[in-house]
């Protein structure tokens, strides 16, 4: 689905809304993808259970189709929604992010975490398709506590000029 949305935060707001719309199940995959363009924009791309039996939203323009390949071949998308993304709020052992769809961490700017490590969710949890792998990147924040790297309202470029 492309309906050019100018930035990740709306195109979340958009995936959200869709999958309500469309009464979309849980299990759910939605996927923000950068659509390198003259009008650069964000589009989605939607995965839902082989037995859902309505409609999911699609377009057929092309960056739909951009969208949708990325994340056919699980090479890129960031994913807004998927299996056990609404149980990753608050503290939350890194177990439990293992136990949702994500099945890699990555840590950005520090040592591997233990096995009883926590990660502080912020309430944004934006995991990415990395060689077929749904990955969340965290950093450290704290003693064995870690966050997402990504940060739920990110200071836009050169907003203090």
């Amino acid at each position: 689905m492309d309906r050019g949305s100018p930035d990740l935060a709306a195109a979340d707001h958009l995936a959200r809304a869709l999958v309500a719309e469309y009464a979309l199940p849980a299990t759910t995959t939605v996927c923000t993808h950068l659509i390198r363009t003259d009008t650069p924009h964000v589009a989605l791309s939607f995965e839902v259970p082989a037995d859902f039996p309505g409609p999911v939203p699609s377009d057929d323009s092309p960056g739909a189709t951009t969208a949708a390949t990325e994340h056919r071949t699980r090479n890129s998308g960031r994913a807004v929604l998927f299996p056990g993304a609404a149980d990753l709020t608050g503290t939350v052992p890194l177990t439990s992010v293992l136990s949702t769809a994500i099945t890699h961490l990555t840590v950005l700017g520090g040592a591997p975490p233990t096995p009883n490590a926590t990660l502080h969710t912020r309430d944004h949890i934006r995991p990415e398709w990395r060689e077929g792998n749904l990955t969340l990147t965290i950093t450290p924040a704290g003693t064995n506590t870690y966050a997402p790297f990504e940060v739920p309202n990110p200071t836009p470029c050169c907003a203090d000029h």
